[in-house]
């Protein structure tokens, strides 16, 4: 999967955050928060950026 998002383009990226953005597709705050959270290491996310622990604590906070 890290793979996968490694390689999407600017544009793709975009598109795919307009997807988790939308209202129609989806209605979960803390995905958009895990998308951004992800995003932020955009091309170079690694397993330890996430690891479970590092996702929980910044995706559940207010």
């Amino acid at each position: 999967m890290l793979t996968d998002i490694n390689s999407l383009t600017g544009d793709e990226l975009k598109s795919f955050e307009n997807f988790i953005h939308s209202p129609y597709f989806n209605r979960y705050r803390t995905i958009k928060k895990l998308f951004q959270y992800i995003k932020s290491f955009h091309p170079n996310v690694t397993p330890k950026d996430v690891y479970e622990k590092n996702i929980s604590a910044r995706c559940t906070e207010k």
